[in-house]
């Protein structure tokens, strides 16, 4: 038992309150609707007149709603709605907290980058045919790069689990501080890395299984089997690791909220997404579309003033965007970019968790008794809530 028994999974879920008899989570849920999906209309109730035979019966009350999502399925629109509402609501914990978090990444990353390549001409920008090409350019760039992509990952990994906490409390019509959120999520920390760590090396093990055919044919002069063993490897890497993306994807938010370890975790968004693979490969493509274009467009105006500073200061041969003052330019950009960016991916991502628990487990009508809702939306007779549920005076 967790310390936020709505979230439990099935299997560890306490006992219930009481349910419509004969009511189960494949019928729809007891206040209307489709467990398969809102956007087609509901079926005539029985006796009801016919202009009435494709809306509500009379009395019917929508569903409670305590936080920023109505405790029911949601479509695609929904999840992004309450993403920025959460981020609205929590503007301290969402925003705040994640420009902290940019801000520190992106100084040491700077650092780094300013180390390694300041006094080199950036491809990007180098018009003079003696600018150096040489391996040691090709080197200290993949250094930073390495550098950037270990610090943004071990801090995305930590907001994520901040935020998705933050996003749990929200969800209810709660609200909660930095502090407490991280307090919370710290004791999963080392399993969110473990898992992270896991899901890599399983990419790296598919990646091998590319590569290493390939080289060994190419040693053995058969240049001709390393091209079809690279295109054919090749597709079904790609596909695999595409595959398991969509399949693993929820297990950071099921290892956050249910507090499971590692291979739990797995298995639970495994569960969650088999039946709807490609509605959340959809939603997920969705997710990361959004957050690039808003992060394109809040570091445009950055990218512009960095390429005159660049211009103004360097040579007209050489152009360097790795000194001291584009650099700074275009940290403030990336600062700006991931302070709006990381918290709606973290949240969109945790809220389509959700979705995916209401539709399979029902998840919508125990979040209702958490929230001391009833089914209708009103409030719940006093000591109803689950006990040790956050707001519960007996917790």
């Amino acid at each position: 038992m967790t310390d936020h028994p709505g979230w439990t999974s099935p299997g560890e879920r306490p006992e219930q309150g009481p349910v419509p008899p004969g009511w189960s989570p494949q019928q729809p849920p007891p206040y209307g609707g489709t467990p398969g999906g809102w956007g087609s209309p509901a079926p005539p109730y029985p006796g009801s007149s016919p202009q009435h035979a494709w809306g509500p019966p009379p009395g019917w009350t929508p569903p409670p709603k305590p936080g920023v999502i109505p405790l029911r399925p949601l479509g695609v629109g929904e999840i992004l709605d309450g993403a920025i509402s959460t981020i609205r609501s929590m503007p301290k914990v969402m925003l705040g907290l994640s420009a902290v978090v940019a801000a520190v990444t992106t100084f040491f990353s700077a650092i780094t980058t300013y180390a390694f390549l300041h006094d080199s001409s950036s491809q990007l920008f180098r018009t003079s045919p003696g600018a150096d090409t040489g391996l040691g350019t090709q080197a200290d760039t993949l250094t930073t790069s390495a550098v950037q992509a270990v610090l943004t990952t071990i801090a995305v990994l930590l907001l994520t689990g901040v935020l998705t906490v933050a996003m749990s409390r929200a969800v209810l019509g709660e609200r909660i501080g930095a502090g407490e959120a991280w307090a919370t999520f710290r004791p999963q920390a080392w399993r969110l890395v473990g898992l992270t760590l896991v899901i890599g090396l399983i990419g790296f093990g598919i990646a091998a299984v590319v590569v290493v055919p390939v080289v060994l044919a190419a040693l053995g002069s058969a240049t001709g089997l390393a091209v079809v063993l690279g295109v054919v490897l090749g597709i079904g890497a790609v596909v695999a690791v595409i595959y398991l993306y969509v399949v693993w994807s929820l297990a950071p938010a099921a290892l956050i909220l249910e507090k499971a370890g590692i291979r739990v975790a797995l298995r639970r968004s495994r569960h969650l997404v088999t039946g709807a693979w490609w509605r959340t490969f959809g939603i997920l493509i969705l997710i990361r579309i959004i957050a690039g274009i808003c992060a394109s467009v809040l570091q445009l105006p950055f990218f512009v003033i960095m390429f005159v500073v660049a211009f103004s200061s360097g040579s007209s041969n050489d152009i360097n965007p790795y000194t001291f003052w584009p650099l700074v330019v275009t940290s403030i950009g990336q600062i700006v970019a991931a302070t709006v960016t990381w918290p709606f991916s973290a949240t969109a991502i945790g809220l389509l968790y959700v979705d995916r628990r209401m539709r399979r487990e029902a998840l919508d009508l125990e979040l209702t008794r958490a929230a001391g809702l009833t089914p209708s939306g009103q409030s719940a007779t006093p000591g109803a809530r689950p006990e040790g549920m956050p707001g519960n005076p007996s917790a």
